[in-house]
């Protein structure tokens, strides 16, 4: 195949689209914002952005650091739209030049798909022109969608020579998330309301559209007797519902490929794929708690992130921590840590770093009060002002946090580490028992989980 570079250019561009489509809405930031080097820095470090992609091909431009982010998200806009159209090209050239018979129809197939992505690009730039910054943004997922699909028809040929328990129901799965996007979008048509009843017109319609598996899609609908009872509101929690269901059929489908496979080259790819279903069916979970409340553009970003979240890979997260075993049962502890992506995990553990610094500074400061020794009280007040510095650094720390700056992120919590280590120190030299301030020890230990995170954005 002659255009995989430039694909994965292009895969490397449609997440940063996402995240600059929304950015402007920061309350930090402002479309009349000067690109500066710092923001390209946070926005390339992102999770799921190539960075070694994006910040040479960024600041390679000359007229980058004239613009504003308006102007940057109008050119990374237009550059995404030439990367598409190169694709488009090559593909098309490989239907007509390709001599496996296999490989013709998911050729055919991809060439529909990048039509309607670099159409969903192109309708995307029209609203970052009116400022309408949440359109232009699913317009963005759309087309990370279209180029999804494109891509799954190439893993599932891929997996077929293998022996797999899931192709099938991943295949569903993918058929289904385009329909939840387009069914989140629905009820803001201008023609349609959440209340308006289900007739087989409108399926007919909905099953259609651009990388909807048509075939799937009206079986799958028109087989459950319900359907025909539901309003659109209804359908859309039903297809939210039903996708969970296939959701976590493939994900206990390929926990049981993790156990049984024999070859070593599958097992770390089976293992990811758990870690991203678990990701998926998250994005999933909160999207549907959107519909309930009738927030349709959340949904649909929700079901977007759905086909973009990368998981963190916690295995890998704590085989380079510090105190492996502290890492392993904190994070089995945390229901919320299981299927985060990596921005997520740095925010949950963080938290947690704040809440031991606090429970500490608390404990240190009753000790201070209740202590009748003289040596002690001491030893006990210089502990209070090492935790208030260890509490002012985190709170330096949140601004590299929320910006996804992981190098800031890893210099200020380092600095917030010193702190309890420095108690630790005087309380030994004071000679007084180091238990009374033994949290001092989980702090560490969760600081140098975030330390192992904020190496990864």
């Amino acid at each position: 195949m002659a255009y995989p570079c430039v694909k994965r250019n292009v895969f490397s561009l449609l997440p940063l689209l996402f995240l600059l489509s929304i950015t402007p809405l920061s309350s930090s930031l402002s479309p009349s914002d000067k690109v500066t080097k710092v923001l390209f820095y946070q926005l390339c470090t992102k999770p799921n952005i190539d960075r070694y992609f994006c910040i040479p091909w960024l600041t390679s431009d000359p007229t980058t650091f004239a613009l504003d982010l308006q102007g940057l998200l109008d050119l990374v806009f237009q550059k995404t739209q030439l990367f598409g159209y190169k694709i488009l090209a090559a593909m098309k050239g490989s239907v007509n030049t390709t001599t496996d018979p296999a490989l013709k129809i998911p050729f055919e197939t991809c060439v529909k798909d990048y039509e309607v992505a670099i159409k969903a690009i192109e309708e995307a730039q029209g609203f970052v022109t009116s400022k309408a910054y949440e359109l232009a943004s699913l317009g963005a997922a759309k087309a990370f969608i279209s180029i999804s699909v494109c891509e799954a028809q190439f893993e599932v040929r891929t997996s077929q020579s293998q022996t797999m328990a899931y192709p099938c129901v991943k295949r569903n799965v993918f058929s289904l998330i385009p329909l939840l996007v387009l069914l989140s979008i629905t009820p803001l048509s201008s023609s349609l309301s959440p209340s308006d009843k289900v007739t087989k017109a409108f399926l007919s319609r909905l099953c259609t559209e651009p990388n909807i598996d048509t075939n799937f899609c009206i079986t799958w609908l028109i087989s459950d007797p319900t359907t025909y009872t539901l309003d659109l509101q209804g359908l859309l929690d039903l297809v939210f519902q039903k996708t969970q269901l296939l959701g976590y059929k493939s994900l206990a489908a390929m926990k049981g490929s993790v156990r049984t496979t024999t070859d070593p080259t599958l097992k770390t790819p089976y293992e990811t794929c758990v870690r991203d279903y678990e990701g998926a069916i998250k994005a999933i979970e909160e999207a549907q708690g959107f519909v309930t409340s009738k927030a349709y553009q959340l949904a649909s970003q929700g079901a977007a992130k759905a086909f973009i979240t990368q998981v963190a890979d916690i295995k890998a997260i704590c085989g380079k921590a510090k105190n492996q075993s502290f890492c392993t049962s904190y994070m089995k502890s945390n229901p919320k840590a299981s299927g985060a992506d990596l921005q997520t995990l740095a925010k949950i553990t963080f938290g947690s770093a704040q809440t031991s610094a606090s429970e500490g500074f608390k404990k240190i400061q009753s000790l201070v009060k209740t202590a009748t020794n003289p040596t002690m009280k001491k030893a006990y007040t210089s502990c209070v002002q090492h935790y208030k510095s260890a509490i002012s650094s985190l709170n330096d720390a949140k601004q590299s946090l929320a910006t996804g700056d992981g190098k800031g992120l890893n210099i200020k919590v380092s600095a917030a580490m010193e702190g309890p280590s420095t108690c630790e120190q005087d309380m030994a030299n004071y000679k007084v028992d180091p238990s009374a301030v033994k949290n001092s020890g989980d702090f560490q230990n969760i600081c140098g989980i975030v330390l192992v995170i904020s190496n990864m954005m």
